[in-house]
């Protein structure tokens, strides 16, 4: 078992590898809190190739309730592995969450640039359909 002042050290030490330097322990502290009292804003992913590791990982933690984090802080909009949206209804959900315009969209995994066709989102590449997101986005 360790003494209480070696798990407050554990605790300084991960919250400075997850949020930085010390001192910006507050501001993060702050934002969240603004968030909180604020709208939601509207939160849409994107998965680029081979990746579904940064949403998983999360989902999956044992410290924290995910999805309860994310209810409370957003407005999920669509996701590729939370949502029942697959397909065109995904794409058909992200289209009308960018024509409202001033999201959040959330992309994970790399972005194929010089062999676009790698990956696809529908008929479209996912270097294109990117392209049209972000323009609308108020946050990528």
């Amino acid at each position: 078992m360790i003494s209480r002042r070696e798990f407050l050290k554990r605790c300084r030490d991960v919250s400075v590898a997850a949020f930085g330097v010390e001192m910006f322990g507050t501001d993060v502290a702050e934002g969240f809190m603004k968030i909180a009292a604020s709208d939601r804003p509207l939160v849409s992913f994107i998965q680029g190739q081979s990746c579904t590791g940064c949403s998983i990982s999360l989902t999956y933690g044992n410290e924290t309730n995910f999805i309860d984090f994310i209810m409370k802080l957003i407005r999920l909009q669509v996701h590729p592995n939370l949502s029942f949206s697959q397909g065109e209804s995904y794409l058909k959900i992200l289209d009308t969450v960018s024509a409202k315009g001033g999201h959040v969209l959330v992309v994970e995994g790399s972005i194929p640039v010089k062999m676009k066709k790698a990956c696809m989102l529908g008929e479209h590449t996912l270097y294109d359909e990117l392209k049209k997101h972000m323009e609308k986005a108020a946050a990528v």
